[in-house]
């Protein structure tokens, strides 16, 4: 039985404007280093995708490549660039998603 305090009464969603624009962009930050030579590399080894290659496939090249090669641990400074990351071979859950953000930016 489910509690009728956790069941919705009515209320529709909303979308967000169809003209609303987000702020922000793609360009480096000081923890998204993605014109350091560690991030290029790491994007020219995994390789332009294939032509029949969609976006999807490329993310998850590179999310097993930062698995397998990033070890996770604990860290408490995680204003850590990714460059850094890349070079010492670790970092935390946020600092392992950055790294996967600069190669999905690059």
């Amino acid at each position: 039985m489910t509690s009728t305090l956790l069941m919705p009464r009515g209320h529709g969603r909303r979308s967000a404007a169809a003209t609303a624009t987000a702020s922000g962009g793609t360009a480096p930050t000081r923890i998204l280093d993605l014109t350091h030579p560690r991030v290029r590399a790491v994007v020219d080894a995994l390789g332009a995708p294939p032509s029949t290659a969609t976006a999807v496939e490329a993310l998850r090249r590179a999310h097993h490549w930062i698995a397998t090669e990033v070890r996770p641990v604990y860290s408490i400074d995680e204003a850590r660039p990714v460059s850094e990351v890349l070079r010492t071979g670790r970092g935390s859950c946020s600092q392992r998603m950055a790294a996967l953000e600069a190669v999905a930016r690059s």
